[in-house]
């Protein structure tokens, strides 16, 4: 019983799916893309981001692009301090969400 509590699986758990989420995000940006930013302008990259959802760019793969949207739309109201109402969540911050993930 112990066991299959520990052990069981990750199914339901939001916290940790939302942790696996990001995991797959980060791996779809290319490590060309991510040397190009750092901690102090993550927020340059999520303007890029927005632009290429918009269609304003295409120089971020689509692959990308497509994962960003469906994570944002399961967890963008999620946030670094989430327990608090006045912290930020990704989607209006997704700078966050960047270093985070980087």
């Amino acid at each position: 019983e112990e066991y299959d509590a520990l052990c069981g699986g990750f199914e339901g758990d939001e916290l940790m799916e939302g942790n696996i989420a990001m995991y797959h995000l980060a791996r779809k940006l290319p490590q060309s893309v991510w040397s190009e930013y750092n901690h102090t302008n993550f927020d340059k990259l999520a303007e890029r981001i927005k632009l290429n959802i918009d269609g304003s760019l295409s120089d971020i793969p689509q692959e990308f692009i497509e994962e960003w949207k469906r994570f944002m739309e399961k967890f963008g109201r999620d946030g670094q301090d989430q327990m608090f109402v006045s912290s930020a969540r990704y989607i209006d911050r997704p700078d966050f969400l960047l270093a985070k993930i980087s």
